[in-house]
């Protein structure tokens, strides 16, 4: 929520296996900061215990790609006619992925860099 009151943002955890677990979000423009990605990694370790989290997007989202890509996921791989029966990068998906290790490397940094617990 804004100063307004207004949503800006939604996380959304689906099609857990006990294992993987799959993440959609939407949110406006510049509202993932990194304290919401060490949010989301710490309830994907500590609540779900995945073993992998899985990130679909447009081909097109350069931006949010990027941010996963410094997070420590992975591309696993293009997924044609994701958004639409054209096959056209406009309707593309790229398959992320993030392995448990590099998750708790995200959900327990603190803000200076250093992991919890270290000097």
């Amino acid at each position: 929520m804004n100063g307004k009151g207004n949503l800006v943002g939604g996380i959304l955890f689906q099609n857990f296996n006990g294992v993987a677990l799959e993440l959609s979000c939407y949110t406006q423009e510049h509202t993932i900061t990194p304290g919401i990605c060490r949010a989301i990694a710490h309830v994907a370790i500590s609540d779900f215990k995945v073993g992998r989290l899985t990130v679909v997007t447009s081909r097109r989202n350069k931006r949010l790609i990027r941010a996963c890509l410094k997070l420590g996921f992975k591309i696993e791989g293009v997924m044609r006619c994701f958004y639409g029966h054209i096959d056209n990068k406009k309707n593309a998906g790229v398959r992320l992925v993030a392995f448990r290790d590099a998750l708790s490397k995200v959900a327990y940094r603190t803000t200076s860099g250093q992991k919890n617990g270290t000097k």
